[in-house]
């Protein structure tokens, strides 16, 4: 028999958050999907260019990350992101900046990463997977592969967005 063998990584469920505005009790939220098992929370964060919808503030991100002590995610869904210190100062773990922002991907990345916190890309369906220079593959810890467009939530996946 070979000694083939193959590695599945570890499944890991989120929650994301696009809004809390809509939530009454949050910690409740918060502690139920805790209680569901979910291994960390997606916050998504918007600028109003990328994506013209509002998203996720920094009060909100420091709310949930007083909730939890679970690692928390942020989708940079912004053509300019803040610092990466930013970021950690709200609680963040792991950052992924989009594709389409502007300025030295890898250096944000490297910068995260020199912040104590991970990194990763998050890329449309339709920007090619395989491009080490898009992915960032020595860097990345996580490439998040889009299935709908930036901001747009409850739609059918859409390969072309």
């Amino acid at each position: 028999m070979d000694n083939y063998q193959i590695n599945h990584p570890e499944i890991e469920i989120g929650a994301s958050f696009k809004s809390i505005n809509h939530i009454n009790n949050l910690a409740e939220v918060v502690n139920e999907l805790e209680s569901a098992g979910i291994k960390y929370f997606h916050l998504d964060f918007f600028d109003g260019s990328m994506v013209k919808e509002k998203g996720l503030s920094a009060d909100d991100a420091i709310k949930i990350r007083n909730l939890t002590k679970l690692p928390i995610e942020a989708h940079l869904m912004m053509y300019q992101p803040h610092e990466m210190g930013y970021y950690r100062d709200l609680g963040v773990n792991r950052v992924l900046i989009q594709h389409e922002s502007y300025g030295d991907k890898e250096k944000m990345l490297l910068d995260a990463k020199n912040k104590g916190m991970g990194s990763g890309i998050a890329l449309k369906p339709s920007a090619p997977h395989d491009d080490k220079e898009i992915i960032y593959p020595e860097i990345s810890d996580q490439i998040l592969v889009m299935a709908t467009r930036c901001g747009s939530m409850g739609r059918v996946y859409d390969e072309s967005a």
